[in-house]
């Protein structure tokens, strides 16, 4: 039978060890790659960015944590949003980290639906389609008790406009923008954007 000791080091220690240098070896080459894009950009200077480190900090401990790729994606693409950042709005970078961490990756991939509602029911073909049968085809099989669930955590945390997604919309309703100002802010702090240069 494993001990405490025993279980820590054999069982937990290395996965743990494997996610970290995966995490660093990722986020080592993105900043690079940065350096390599943007003209007058340096990692050298960051490291005179009381933002810039405490939100790599943050996000580290976020992604040791995880496993997701979705999650690790963002919080990568939100650390090199840090440092390509003149100015960052009164930590709003720690709220979005913060949010990162709590959302699972079915709130986020939902969020973007919600986002992109209006594109992609064009791409349907035309005729009417609610935000229940988006989200049905991006995700089949998606438990109504669990989009209600994902809407309304959604909608507490001002990210989408309506906490019934999972109920059919009328034309009206699904015309106005689902998402908030907020929700669409945050998807572009954890999108990939590319580099002014």
């Amino acid at each position: 039978m494993l001990g405490a000791f025993d279980l820590v080091s054999l069982v937990i220690q290395p996965p743990l060890k494997r996610r970290g240098t995966a995490w660093w070896n990722d986020l080592a080459a993105r900043l690079s790659d940065l350096e390599q894009k943007v003209e007058g950009f340096s990692l050298a200077s960051l490291t005179d960015s009381p933002d810039f480190i405490t939100a790599v900090t943050t996000a580290s401990q976020i992604a040791i944590r995880n496993h997701s790729e979705e999650k690790l994606a963002a919080l990568k693409n939100a650390v090199v949003n840090v440092a390509m950042e003149d100015e960052l709005e009164n930590e709003l970078y720690l709220v979005f980290l913060s949010l990162v961490d709590a959302l699972t990756p079915l709130h986020l991939r939902i969020l973007v639906l919600c986002r992109d509602a209006t594109a992609l029911r064009k791409e349907v073909g035309g005729s009417f389609v609610d935000m229940r049968t988006l989200i049905e085809q991006d995700i089949p099989g998606l438990p109504q008790d669990v989009l209600r669930q994902v809407a309304r955590d959604l909608y507490n945390r001002d990210l989408i406009q309506n906490d019934q997604l999972h109920v059919a919309m009328s034309v009206e309703s699904m015309a106005r923008k689902l998402t908030t100002d907020f929700g669409d802010r945050l998807l572009r702090f954890i999108g990939e954007r590319e580099p002014a240069q």
